[in-house]
């Protein structure tokens, strides 16, 4: 059994490539972005996979993808520190929206959009694995390290930082992967009203689910962990003096070895390769 690992739910369209950046500015030689490695693997990054993840660099601390899930079986291959950023949900389903046809470039109107099950209650069945309201509470309540909501992003750093220590977390950082243009979600807000009763209906759990951790579990986060460290500054710049040999080394490393490494994984049991893992 090895220490514990961090491991990083990433939610579409809630701010994951800045907080894994985050991850790797910290963890450097010691994280790596996954991916499933097996063929039969329904979307989800498994403990055979760490595994074998594991002999290409035993000194893994932190994991990051799509495929981190906490219905997952990781913790028979070591003790997992989940943590993960929710989203209001309306604003995160228009995003993803938006980010299907201006970045993947996916023939699909708005119309469409709305009725793909896939998409309904996208955070609840990501943290459940199925629409699954009880199911998800409980999961975020007893088996996540740390929870929070992107519209309180630089609280959410503060408390991880806090409860990280006496580990060094850096909290600093640059927003990544922002949608250059907003035209498809302004468009979509100047019509709400025609859409309303639809987006709300396909995220009725996720609002339950937010309102739950943002009001009750992130509330009570930060209350007991920025009590009494009102000296905790504002980190939300990079200085890319002080970052730049960190970022040159774990660029090579991901660009050279973990990288390529996983890719290879993939590829030697027919997967596809690129995208966001």
């Amino acid at each position: 059994m090895h220490n514990n690992i961090l491991a990083y739910i990433h939610i579409e369209k809630a701010a994951g490539q800045t907080f894994i950046r985050i991850l790797e500015n910290n963890f450097i030689l010691r994280h790596c972005r996954v991916a499933p490695l097996h063929k039969k693997h329904k979307g989800i990054f498994s403990a055979a996979d760490l595994n074998i993840l594991l002999k290409f660099n035993p000194f893994l601390k932190a994991i990051a993808g799509h495929s981190v899930v906490p219905f997952s079986n990781l913790d028979e291959c070591m003790k997992v520190n989940y943590i993960t950023i929710f989203r209001e949900p309306v604003q995160r389903y228009i995003s993803h929206f938006q980010y299907w046809v201006d970045v993947l470039n996916r023939d699909i109107t708005f119309e469409k959009f709305l009725s793909l099950e896939e998409i309904v209650d996208f955070q609840t069945k990501k943290i459940a694995g199925l629409p699954d309201l009880g199911k998800a509470k409980e999961i975020v309540k007893s088996k996540l390290f740390l929870s929070g909501v992107l519209e309180e992003f630089d609280d959410f750093l503060k408390v991880l930082k806090v409860k990280l220590a006496p580990q060094e977390f850096d909290i600093r950082y640059r927003k990544k992967n922002v949608a250059k243009k907003n035209k498809i979600k302004s468009e979509i807000m100047d019509d709400f009203n025609k859409y309303k009763d639809r987006i709300n209906n396909n995220n009725q759990l996720d609002l339950e689910l937010y309102d739950f951790v943002k009001n009750q579990l992130f509330s009570e986060e930060r209350t007991t962990c920025l009590e009494g460290n009102e000296g905790l500054s504002d980190e939300s710049e990079i200085s890319k003096i002080q970052k730049f040999k960190r970022n040159i080394i774990g660029g090579l490393y991901r660009k050279f070895y973990m990288g390529p490494a996983v890719d290879m994984l993939r590829i030697k049991n027919g997967l596809k390769i690129g995208g966001s893992y």
